[in-house]
């Protein structure tokens, strides 16, 4: 009697089925659901994997196909549709360190998605020093010169502008 097949009776089948109609490699899919092998995985795909799973997959495929070239937004969601996987995975395999890795990877994807649509604005920080402008300065002497014939008022304008930082010239 032959041996029943290891992937069909896999706790994860349906994701590594997935991954098989999707073209995983089978290193990947033996590194992701470690209690299978390359040789089984090859004997399930030839006998067990659904044709019409299959068909559906070159469907989709043909379609992406006919739609030309996709936008970097559509394939950075791709990919954080491929990372949710991942991190769904990693999680109900209590994979702590793939879970860390997905998750770094989706902020970073996140992040991207966030600036190509404008949901993340970055405006770089200006800082504009008033106080150093030439006209400033150039407004501050002649103030002072106006108060020429006014010692007193001159001696008190000079201390204000000293208070606030705002050099006087002599």
């Amino acid at each position: 009697m032959p041996r029943p097949c290891s992937v069909c009776q896999h706790a994860d089948r349906l994701a590594i089925d997935r991954a098989l109609v999707e073209g995983t490699a089978y290193r990947e899919i033996v590194r992701q659901f470690r209690s299978v092998s390359k040789d089984g995985l090859s004997r399930h795909k030839a006998a067990h994997v659904s044709p019409a799973l299959v068909r559906v997959v070159e469907r989709r495929e043909a379609r992406q196909a006919e739609r030309g070239p996709r936008s970097v937004l559509e394939r950075l969601e791709t990919l954080y549709e491929r990372a949710v996987g991942i991190l769904d995975r990693a999680e109900g395999a209590g994979q702590t360190a793939q879970e860390l890795g997905a998750l770094r990877e989706l902020r970073g994807l996140a992040d991207s998605i966030a600036r190509i649509t404008g949901e993340l604005k970055e405006s770089p920080a200006i800082a504009v020093n008033v106080l150093a402008s030439p006209e400033l300065t150039r407004y501050t002497a002649e103030l002072l010169r106006a108060l020429g014939p006014y010692p007193a008022a001159r001696v008190a304008a000079a201390a204000a502008l000293r208070r606030l930082d705002i050099e006087a010239p002599e």
